[in-house]
Formats: structure tokens, C-alpha cells, sequence
């Protein structure tokens, strides 16, 4: 495989994935609505919704239930549900690595050149197209400094590959969705690894010599390994997200909202550890953001704000 990628040719179509488990089920009906309803359809050939969850039959009944009667025929033939046990075989790891593990063999399963990657916490905000994913005939992505907590495992994962240098260390890409995979390069990583260790890629990365590591930065040492550019334009972020801890500060939290009103932020993130920690300012902020182009007047806001109960679908 060469190093640099062919630029994207504006007809050609995506695919979209996600994972699914129990906790994040009301958000993930709110994913599936903003795609409906924000996403341009025309270019994407499938959206793949990972189950990862204690009962995936009862979790797909649940997502079914909740959007069936509220999303297109279009989107409804476009989503295909898997179960995570039939994408990655040997699954030993926790959930968080259980999550990072499907979102890389999920590529012997697609069909498209690229798939972007999304968790259930994302949504889209701002209507949207495949191509506000790509600068100049490039994927997107944002390469800046490594966090210092990052460090153990941004060396480790390009260790794999035989990546020493230290540039490639220190300034690194994002371990976050939204994330737009290039399927070839994923498949050449599987198959190296499972060349090199000589057993399947699950076993490989469960193990706990390479526990230090993460999908995204596995992906960045195996394209890093065959030489030349980056093949992703360097671009300001189109996502923002609240995470379980981060940002604390009450005024960063508002503003980051409220950054989300701009055009050039498409997908809002809010982690499901986050919802009890809302204030009601931060509740409405939400709520007001969610009612420009995502929800409808007769939906409720605080269904969304709940935790995840798949037993409660009123």
C-alpha cells in the first residue's frame, strides 16, 4: 500500500458506524434522528449500529420502538444492526477496549473506502453533508500536541509498528469521534498485526502486553509505518463534546454549547457519565441548542437529559 491516498472523489459514498450498549440507548435514539433528519443520505451506503450491550435483542427492540415511526424509508434501509460478537471474535476486554476493538475489524464488514466513526454520545446539530468531512480532497482530522497522559500510549501503539520518532510521538491526532476511517488503511493494520504476532487481531489487542495502547493511535502508527504525509488535512475540530469530566469549569461548559451554534461545529458530544452533573442552566442550554434543527416541538428535551433505561420507553 503506498503512502499517500487517492483525494476522495465527490461521488463516491460512505458508510457511518457506531456502537451501541444499554447506557447510552436514549442518546443513541438521538443519534439516529439527527442523521435522519441533518445528514445528507445521498452519500452514505449504510449505517451500521454496533451492538455491544448485556442483551442486544432487547437493545435493538428498544431502538426500533423509539425511531421507526419518526425516521425516513431512506435511513430505515440504510441501517444495518450487528452484534459485536460477530465483528470481533474473542472479546475478553472491558467495555471501553471492547468499544476500540470493534471500531477497527467493523472495516472487513463495509464495502465503502471510508466509514466515519461515531459513539453513541455523538449527534448531529447543524444540517450536514459527507463532504464537510474532507478538506481539499482529504479526510479531516486535527493533529496538535499529545496530552502528557496520552504519551505511555501513543509510544506503544506506534511501537507496534516500528515508529520511534519522536515528532510522531509528541504531536499526535485525536483519540475522540468523530473520526473518519480510511477502510484500506484499517485492513492493512489488521493484517499486519495478525501477521507479525501470528493470531487473530482481538487476541493481539486484548493482550496485555499491548493494554497501553488505543485504536486511533494504533491507526495513526500503522499509517505513520509506511512513510510520507499524514494522509488527513490538518483542520480546526467540527465536534465538541462534553465529557464525563471534562471541562469542569461551568463558564467552559456553557461556552462549549454555545459553540455549538456555529455552522463549523456539525457533531455535539455528551457523555452519558455527564447528564447528572448538568445544571439546570446547562440542562436549557442544551435543550435550546437540540431545538434549532434537531428536535421537534412535540419531543421532549428531558427524555434525551434521562439515564438510559431500556425498560423505559415512555
Amino acid at each position: 500500500m503506498g503512502s499517500v491516498i487517492e483525494k476522495y472523489n465527490l461521488l463516491e459514498k460512505i458508510d457511518v458506524v457506531t456502537i451501541a450498549f444499554e447506557g447510552d440507548a436514549r442518546l443513541m435514539v438521538l443519534q439516529i434522528l439527527s442523521i435522519d433528519r441533518l445528514l445528507d443520505l445521498g452519500k452514505v451506503n449504510s449505517y451500521v449500529i454496533i451492538l455491544n450491550g448485556q442483551d442486544n435483542t432487547a437493545l435493538r427492540s428498544f431502538l426500533i420502538s423509539q425511531t421507526s415511526y419518526r425516521i425516513s424509508q431512506d435511513l430505515s434501509e440504510k441501517m444495518v444492526f450487528v452484534d459485536g460478537a460477530d465483528v470481533a471474535s474473542n472479546q475478553e476486554s472491558d467495555g471501553w477496549r471492547s468499544q476500540q476493538l470493534l471500531k477497527l475489524t467493523i472495516a472487513r464488514y463495509l464495502k465503502s473506502e471510508y466509514y466515519l466513526l461515531l459513539d453513541a454520545k455523538n449527534h448531529f446539530i447543524h444540517h450536514s453533508r459527507v463532504e464537510d468531512f474532507f478538506y481539499d480532497g482529504l479526510p479531516i482530522t486535527t493533529i496538535g500536541p499529545t496530552n502528557q497522559g496520552w504519551l505511555p500510549y501513543v509510544r506503544n501503539s506506534l511501537n507496534i509498528f516500528g515508529v520511534t520518532s519522536e515528532k510522531a510521538i509528541v504531536e499526535s491526532p485525536p483519540t475522540v469521534t468523530p473520526y473518519l476511517m480510511v477502510r484500506s488503511y484499517v485492513l492493512g493494520l489488521l493484517t499486519k498485526v495478525e501477521e507479525d504476532f501470528g493470531t487473530n487481531f482481538s487476541n493481539v489487542f486484548n493482550s496485555k502486553i499491548h493494554e497501553k495502547t488505543t485504536e486511533f493511535f494504533m491507526y495513526y502508527g500503522y499509517i505513520a509505518s509506511l512513510g510520507g504525509p499524514y494522509p488527513y488535512a490538518n483542520r480546526p475540530s467540527i465536534g465538541r463534546t462534553l465529557y464525563t469530566k471534562w471541562p469542569q469549569d461551568p463558564r467552559r461548559v456553557i461556552s462549549t454549547i454555545e459553540e455549538m451554534r456555529s455552522k463549523e461545529a456539525l457533531i455535539f458530544g455528551l457523555h452519558r457519565l455527564r447528564l447528572a452533573q448538568l445544571t439546570g442552566q446547562q440542562r436549557e442550554a442544551i435543550m435550546s441548542l437540540w431545538a434549532m434543527h434537531l428536535l421537534r416541538a412535540e419531543e421532549s428535551s428531558d427524555w434525551f437529559l434521562e439515564d438510559s433505561n431500556m425498560m423505559i420507553v415512555a
